[in-house]
């Protein structure tokens, strides 16, 4: 099911490689933005939710990964951790098409394209770090997000990342970390 859903996540990346400056306007932002963080916010809420069951299955002496009921709450808890990566990805995505970053592709010039200026050139192209992304042997949705927090936090020109959105990547990431830890 996890090797499915990293599938999903590397396909959606290179297909969504190029992207179109938007036309959205600063409501539309707003909007979005708070969209963003409700499903962030929903993602997060129900691997939580599958996590704890998880843990709480976990607490039976001699409980095991390999019980079925085990297994199903892992399997649930993965739906929703796709799913909020998804949905950061998403955002980052309409990030870099609102500041015009990609729509050149990889080598164009301007403000998205690898050797572009205006944006960060390099640094700012976010496309090329997508495709990397998707090429990247044993990726996570927790390496995913990482990698994507850390460059919207390097890349001030992408866009907004408000305090609320960082806490919920924040608090995804240490579930994530307890539940590799159910896994040993």
């Amino acid at each position: 099911m996890r090797k499915i859903a990293i599938i999903a996540i590397g396909a959606i990346i290179m297909l969504a490689a190029g992207c179109n400056k938007s036309t959205t306007t600063p409501d539309q932002n707003a909007e979005n933005l708070k969209a963003t963080e409700t499903l962030l916010n929903k993602d997060y809420s129900q691997a939580q939710q599958y996590e704890n069951l998880l843990v709480e299955r976990h607490k039976t002496v001699g409980m095991t990964m390999t019980d079925p009921t085990c297994k199903m709450y892992d399997s649930l808890y993965h739906m929703p951790d796709t799913s909020f990566t998804m949905h950061l990805h998403e955002y980052c995505l309409e990030m870099m098409k609102m500041n015009g970053m990609g729509s050149n592709g990889m080598m164009g010039g301007g403000s998205g394209g690898m050797m572009g200026g205006g944006s960060g050139g390099m640094m700012c192209n976010m496309d090329s770090m997508m495709v990397a992304m998707g090429n990247m042997m044993n990726m996570t949705t927790m390496k995913m997000d990482s990698m994507m927090m850390l460059h919207m936090k390097n890349c001030p020109s992408m866009g907004t990342i408000t305090e609320n959105m960082q806490n919920m990547v924040n608090q995804m990431q240490a579930m994530r970390k307890e539940h590799q830890a159910l896994h040993k």
